[in-house]
């Protein structure tokens, strides 16, 4: 008979137990994102597959136009002959950059639409002069910053002396805190820096 109350008693406390560790972890989960949004929102992430010769100078540049808020700036820059570029893209320019500049050879429709954002009109016009977009299903993922037979950007190199020369594309991070109206975010600073790798 004790036994018998006993795990009654269990079961019937069991609820109450579920239901405090279920409102533990949905607190624990909002405080995590409450206190890591901050950090994320002064930090700005690039990724850019091609040959650039002088990191330093790139992020120079890009240091020169951030705004105040912004107070880091991560570049990594990858050859995309390299052979560690597809391990960067993957646990890079897929997880963590807000910023992606890829080689037409590199780019997947699937990867694109399923991590990339879609650029509104509002964007395209306000921050491209180029019309050239990288459309799958009729929507913008990306813009054309490079195209095959033209010369070198001034920081970046989009062919090596092996003549390696194709389009090149910029996009950014479906849930980027950098991309305006697109994430309800306040800053549009990803599209005013993608300006600089032009």
């Amino acid at each position: 008979m004790k036994s018998r109350s006993f795990f009654r008693n269990i079961v019937r406390n069991l609820w109450g137990y579920l239901i405090i560790l279920a409102v533990s972890i949905a607190l624990g989960i909002s405080f995590v994102t409450i206190v890591d949004k901050p950090r994320k929102e002064a930090t700005i992430t690039l990724f850019v597959g091609s040959y650039t010769t002088n990191v330093e100078r790139v992020k120079e540049e890009l240091m020169n136009k951030k705004p105040d808020y912004l107070r880091e700036i991560n570049l990594h820059c990858f050859s995309p002959t390299s052979k560690n570029y597809t391990y960067a893209y993957r646990s890079i320019g897929l997880k963590g950059a807000d910023i992606i500049v890829l080689p037409s050879s590199k780019i997947d429709n699937q990867t694109i639409s399923d991590f990339y954002a879609v650029i509104s009109d509002e964007y395209l016009d306000k921050y491209f002069s180029s019309n050239k977009t990288l459309e799958i299903d009729s929507k913008a993922y990306g813009v054309k910053i490079h195209e095959k037979g033209q010369p070198n950007g001034e920081l970046l190199s989009f062919f090596d002396e092996e003549s390696h020369d194709e389009d090149y594309y910029v996009f950014y991070k479906r849930n980027s805190l950098h991309i305006g109206d697109i994430t309800s975010s306040k800053y549009e600073t990803a599209f005013m820096l993608s300006q600089v790798l032009k």
